[in-house]
C-alpha cells in the first residue's frame, strides 16, 4: 500500500486563516480591534492616564489612612506582608499587601464607580455592572527603583 501527499499546483502557498473569534470582550465603539486581541491574548489591558492624577491622589491618601490605622471600615480586611511588617516599627503603608472589602469607604469605592473606569469595564462585562467584591492590591515601589 502506498501513500500519496498532496502537493501544492502553483509555486505559491496560500494560507487562509479565520478571523479570531474575541470571546472576553465586546465590540464596541471605546475598543480597537488590537486593544481586544490583545486582551484575549494577555488578560490585561493598560490604558495610560485614564485616571486623574487628582483622583489618584485622593485614592492614595485614603488608602494611606487606612494603613495608619486613622480610620476603621466596616468590613474590610488589611492584609500585611508579614517579612515587611515585621521589619517596620510604624504601621505603614509598604506593609500593607492588599486590602479587601473596601467598599464601605466612600472614597476608595468611588474609584469603582468613576465613569472613565466603567465604560472600559463595560467593554469586558456588558452593561449589567456589579460590585461582588472590592479588592485593593498594593505593590510599593521596588528598592533598587527609588
Amino acid at each position: 500500500m502506498t501513500t500519496e501527499t498532496a502537493e501544492p499546483t502553483s509555486t505559491q502557498t496560500f494560507t487562509y486563516s479565520h478571523p479570531q473569534r474575541l470571546r472576553y470582550s465586546f465590540d464596541t465603539d471605546l475598543l480597537t480591534p488590537e486593544d481586544r486581541l490583545f486582551y484575549e491574548e494577555n488578560g490585561f489591558l493598560l490604558v495610560k492616564n485614564l485616571v486623574s492624577e487628582e483622583d489618584i491622589d485622593r485614592f492614595r491618601k485614603a488608602f494611606e489612612r487606612i494603613c495608619r490605622q486613622e480610620v476603621k471600615v466596616p468590613g474590610l480586611v488589611v492584609m500585611r506582608d508579614v517579612a515587611i511588617a515585621k521589619s517596620e516599627f510604624v504601621p505603614d503603608q509598604k506593609a500593607v499587601s492588599k486590602l479587601q472589602d473596601f467598599q464601605e469607604d466612600p472614597e476608595l469605592f468611588r474609584y469603582c464607580c468613576l465613569p472613565e473606569i466603567l465604560k472600559y469595564v463595560e467593554c469586558f462585562t456588558g452593561p449589567n455592572i456589579m460590585a461582588m467584591h472590592t479588592m485593593l492590591i498594593n505593590k510599593p515601589p521596588d528598592a533598587g527603583t527609588v
